[in-house]
């Protein structure tokens, strides 16, 4: 006991054998004890465990061990090996010595002590894993890579091209998504108790007055026994800092669709799932490790009981949708192909009609598929359809929603905008005159668009700077004044622009409903007039996005919140680099 003695009072992980027993404190342990080192604390706190693992009832008489065991036996158990500082063959032998001692068998394995460590404390310090850009596999902290078959074995790990490792870091959002939920939890009860009561209005903006949230929603009956279902969503994209284009950040965040649309959209209660830091396109491993570690962390806020009113609640998660580009949705799920691929649209039988090497038409002209076609070409992996993921068993390709981010801002409204300021090269028919262009540059530096003034806007390279509001705060100037000077020639181009405005009006006022039929009618006319100019982008916001407004709100359908929670990132990844610049020039001046 002298020995043990000496090493609880070296050990360093109480703050993690005291976590592991927050929920059971009162009936094991006393934490304020367990933190003392008189000598008279830490004979109760023996004594303590000794009495729980005594009035423990083992079934001796069957050989075979039962896997179903009691979860605060093996809580206790877990913080007995934190403060011991264990290894697993360490813990077989305690585990031994107290089968020994009590002369029955403990009903779990060190493998299970070891997966409820992992399972019921995940550390709050962010997880950091390198794998090798050619093989993917792991490479150990200040290793190189040791698969005798990679081209990068045995080499050492540098800034290069081949040899720069793609990290992976993974955070804890089990006690941040408790502890989010549980300070705007009476403002979600009421909110659910409003929608059973039916006295909830959609107005067409937010995400959880939309039908899609309602599909989700608890039951009656459920709510009533006390039972509510918290939604959330996972939204991811790619980004390169301004001075560091080579190396591209991919983060994963998850929001609680179930706050109130002021709150959720707060860095504060906004999640940080992962950060992928890689060259080029994300490796489908990369999500597969990403996936694992989402459903390892939803599996530990299965069923949360939390008090309302000194009533226990239970909280079930569900989540409702995910959002991303094409490119990162094809990447994750393997549900989509490129844009460029023969496939055609994923949402619909329209099949595509090839313009050039590298661009289609979807027009719709073509023989349309059948759904029995579109499955059988998904099955068999042809057009360029990605590897399934993991990911898949987080989010569907088909729970992904469109993203008006990128379909009409970033989309139609830029092109259609450059077009009308700057000379495009793939819809030569829609460049203006110079004459037209500077006419329009000097009346937009004359005109101001809500806060957003235009006269920084002086060539195509700053135009692909802007951010999205930026473009629609530039687009609904541009196009109204190139509708009102009749700016084209061809009166087939200036009847799609004024669609265009029609659709963007529609969209700003909520319409979702006269959006769709004034979408309509410009995707047939785009079809008819101009064939070989309907992308994928254009195709999907005249066919669907009106679609999946009318069920998920313009709320679950822009990623706008989620692009603006990129510069903090940005800024604290170069704040990083500074300091670690400024460390190794230290280290200079200090050696010279």
């Amino acid at each position: 006991m002298d020995e043990i003695d000496e090493r609880i009072d070296r050990f360093g992980y109480r703050n993690r054998g005291r976590d592991c027993l927050d929920d059971y404190q009162d009936e094991y342990l006393n934490v304020e004890d367990l933190l003392d080192d008189s000598s008279d604390c830490r004979q109760k706190n023996y004594e303590n465990f000794t009495e729980c693992f005594e009035e423990t009832e083992f079934n001796s008489e069957n050989s075979e061990r039962e896997n179903v065991f009691n979860s605060k036996d093996i809580l206790v158990f877990v913080a007995f090996i934190l403060m011991l500082r264990l290894s697993r063959t360490q813990v077989k032998m305690t585990i031994a010595i107290v089968e020994y001692f009590l002369k029955s068998s403990l009903p779990f394995t060190a493998k299970e002590v070891f997966y409820e460590i992992n399972r019921r404390h995940m550390s709050h310090a962010p997880k950091t894993r390198l794998f090798c850009p050619k093989c993917l596999c792991f490479i150990p902290k200040g290793q190189s890579c040791s698969k005798e078959s990679c081209e990068n074995f045995k080499t050492p790990i540098k800034r290069a091209k081949n040899i720069d490792p793609i990290a992976i870091t993974t955070f804890e959002i089990h006690r941040q998504m408790v502890s989010v939920i549980s300070t705007h939890f009476e403002e979600i009860i009421k909110f659910h108790e409003q929608i059973h009561m039916n006295n909830v209005v959609n107005k067409g903006k937010n995400f959880r007055e939309s039908p899609r949230y309602r599909q989700l929603l608890e039951t009656e009956e459920e709510f009533y026994n006390h039972c509510v279902n918290i939604q959330i969503s996972v939204f991811f994209d790619g980004f390169r800092l301004k001075k560091q284009t080579r190396r591209e950040y991919t983060p994963f965040y998850i929001r609680v669709e179930s706050l109130e649309n002021s709150i959720k959209s707060l860095p504060e209660c906004v999640l940080l799932l992962a950060m992928i830091e890689s060259r080029g396109n994300v490796p489908t491993q990369c999500f597969e490790y990403v996936s694992q570690n989402l459903l390892l962390q939803l599996d530990l806020l299965s069923d949360t009981v939390l008090d309302f009113e000194g009533d226990p609640w239970t909280v079930r998660i569900r989540l409702s949708h995910g959002m991303s580009d094409l490119k990162g949705i094809h990447e994750a799920s393997g549900g989509l192909p490129y844009w460029f691929s023969e496939f055609g649209c994923h949402k619909c039988v329209v099949a595509s009609v090839s313009r050039s090497r590298s661009a289609r038409s979807f027009t719709g002209t073509g023989v349309p598929r059948t759904t029995e076609t579109m499955i059988q070409q998904f099955h068999s992996k042809s057009f360029d359809f990605g590897k399934e993921t993991g990911f898949n068993a987080v989010v569907l390709p088909c729970n992904y929603n469109l993203d008006l981010l990128h379909l009409l801002s970033e989309g139609v409204l830029k092109d259609w905008t450059k077009g009308l300021l700057f000379s495009s090269s793939s819809w030569v028919e829609r460049n203006t005159t110079p004459a037209t262009m500077r006419s329009l540059s000097k009346i937009l530096a004359e005109v101001q668009n809500y806060t957003y003034s235009n006269s920084f806007i002086m060539s195509s390279k700053d135009f692909s700077r802007l951010t999205g509001s930026e473009i629609e705060a530039v687009a609904y100037v541009v196009l109204r004044i190139a509708v009102a000077l009749h700016v084209f020639t061809d009166e087939s181009i200036h009847v799609l622009l004024l669609g265009n405005v029609l659709i963007c009006d529609s969209l700003y006022k909520k319409k979702y409903a006269e959006m769709r039929n004034v979408a309509n009618i410009v995707g047939d006319f785009h079809d008819k007039s101009h064939p070989l100019y309907v992308t994928l982008k254009t195709h999907l916001t005249y066919r669907h996005l009106a679609n999946d407004l009318m069920i998920n709100n313009v709320d679950g359908t822009n990623s706008a919140d989620f692009e603006k929670l990129h510069k903090y990132l940005q800024l604290g990844l170069v704040d990083h680099n500074c300091a670690h610049q400024s460390i190794e020039m230290s280290k200079k001046l200090v050696k010279t």
